[in-house]
């Protein structure tokens, strides 16, 4: 039982839902002797990250979770403030700052490899891509910088789509709390 309170007080440390007991269980009692904790720790956070939200709750996640107001797909709500942190699943993202065509155009050239430097259109690859990341802070500010649109889905079982629209960034997605508003559009 010990084993089981370090694990769920791990994983909520790393600002993951609270996990159910017979999730815990169920990994815990897998081997005897157990494995150590870092690798408890782990396999229950790739489960819950590869987890459907909607659909895994009695099974992963504790029940008292907090979950987003009952209003917050009405679409007759303009906005409702969150009191506390929700866990939500992100299931698309939209640039508000670039049309749908730019950004597809962004994403097929990251695709090929080709990214622009200035006026220059250059090849890249994954390692030099990590020695250069500091060059591409300063030549895409704009893409950084810019207003987005969520599309996020609640954890409770009723599975409800709701766009979330970034009001300040605190550090990513993952730190939208107070400030932060969710509604229809």
């Amino acid at each position: 039982m010990e084993l089981e309170s370090q694990l769920r007080t791990s994983l909520v440390s790393q600002n993951l839902p609270t996990p159910s007991a017979e999730f815990l269980n169920s990994i815990t009692a897998t081997r005897s002797p157990p494995p150590p904790l870092t690798s408890l720790v782990a396999t229950a956070k790739s489960r819950i990250l590869a987890c459907d939200l909607s659909s895994s709750i009695p099974a992963l996640i504790d029940a008292s979770v907090p979950c987003l107001p009952a209003t917050a797909g009405d679409a007759r709500v303009d906005e409702a403030r969150l009191a506390k942190p929700v866990h939500v699943q992100i299931l698309d993202v939209e640039n508000l700052a670039q049309s749908k065509w730019e950004q597809i155009e962004e994403l097929e050239a990251i695709e090929r490899g080709e990214m622009t430097r200035g006026r220059h259109v250059i090849r890249v690859t994954a390692d030099e891509d990590d020695a250069n990341n500091t060059s591409m802070q300063q030549q895409a500010p704009a893409a950084w910088n810019a207003t987005h649109r969520l599309v996020v889905q609640d954890s409770d079982s009723s599975g409800q789509d709701v766009y979330w629209r970034e009001v300040a960034v605190e550090g990513g997605y993952g730190d939208c709390s107070g400030e932060s508003t969710v509604g229809a559009g």
